[in-house]
């Protein structure tokens, strides 16, 4: 298995277990654009919104700091296997442009111990798309 594979499988798993993991898709197009689809062959940006809830189980700051790592390592694995899924469906070229991630942490109730994070982020992509299937 190729090394991006196993991150995806891995990045899927983690989620599985740490919670639930969300994404959307937005395609940018100038002002003048037409209302059409995007011609191929030509670049185009493309945001792909992730959001990840994780579970801190630490109460120890190293900890939460390990285990925030963790969750952020999944965020970029996500948004590397992002273009192994657009290059299989409408990408003839993918790469990452910008990404943007946040890590904000909010507290349990008070008889439940730990921490809960949201790790969200936009990931801004150049995409090449293929030519229309008629």
């Amino acid at each position: 298995m190729t090394a991006l594979k196993i991150a995806t499988i891995l990045a899927v798993a983690l989620a599985a277990i740490s919670g639930s993991a969300r994404a959307q898709t937005t395609i940018i197009l100038p002002d003048n654009a037409p209302a059409t689809a995007p011609a191929a062959g030509k670049t185009n940006q493309m945001n792909v919104n992730f959001s990840l809830q994780i579970s801190l189980t630490g109460t120890e700051t190293a900890t939460q700091q390990a285990e925030l790592q963790q969750g952020r390592r999944m965020f970029y694995s996500l948004a590397e296997s992002e273009c192994v899924a657009i290059l299989d469906t409408i990408g003839a070229t993918c790469s990452i442009d910008s990404m943007n991630v946040q890590t904000p942490m909010f507290p349990r109730m008070a008889n439940q111990a730990g921490s809960i994070s949201n790790i969200i982020g936009t990931v801004t992509y150049k995409v090449g798309l293929k030519p229309a299937k008629n």
